[in-house]
């Protein structure tokens, strides 16, 4: 009786040694490139653009940028990083007169989020935003063609 109990401890106890990997494989961590973009729309000349922008694992960045276009790069590892974001809108520039910068209307922005490439987002108004959840099977990368 006294061996069985052994012959059973044993196995309970090499049993819990072989961890089961394929759970370990689902949370191998995946690097992705993020592309953050934002463009003004309509009339452009008297404004600039306030863009906020960031992830779970960062506070939400503020840039004022004169461009008519903004693109931020990100590499992006989830599981660590699971949530992107960005959002715009047209700032009218501090020097220029409101009667001026109104005259033509305000210009509207859009925003673009590309993963790995891909466009996974876009949204184009007053304010708008753009964001997306990562995970651990990224949109596929453009396909190459020859040419």
């Amino acid at each position: 009786m006294r061996r069985l109990a052994t012959v059973a401890a044993l196995t309970a106890l090499l049993a819990g040694c072989s961890p089961d990997t394929s759970a370990l494989d689902a949370q191998k961590p995946v690097q992705q490139k993020v592309t953050l973009e934002v463009a003004l729309i309509g009339p452009i000349e008297f404004f600039d653009m306030l863009v906020q922008w960031g992830h779970n694992n960062v506070e939400t960045q503020e840039e004022r940028t004169p461009a008519p276009n903004w693109v931020k790069d990100l590499t992006l590892t989830w599981p660590d990083d699971k949530y992107v974001y960005v959002t715009a809108s047209a700032q009218k520039k501090p020097s220029v007169d409101d009667r001026l910068a109104f005259v033509n209307g305000q210009p509207s922005v859009e925003c673009r989020l590309r993963i790995n490439g891909q466009v996974v987002e876009t949204d184009t108004s007053a304010a708008p935003q753009c964001d997306f959840n990562l995970s651990a099977t990224p949109p596929p990368g453009p396909s190459a063609s020859a040419g």
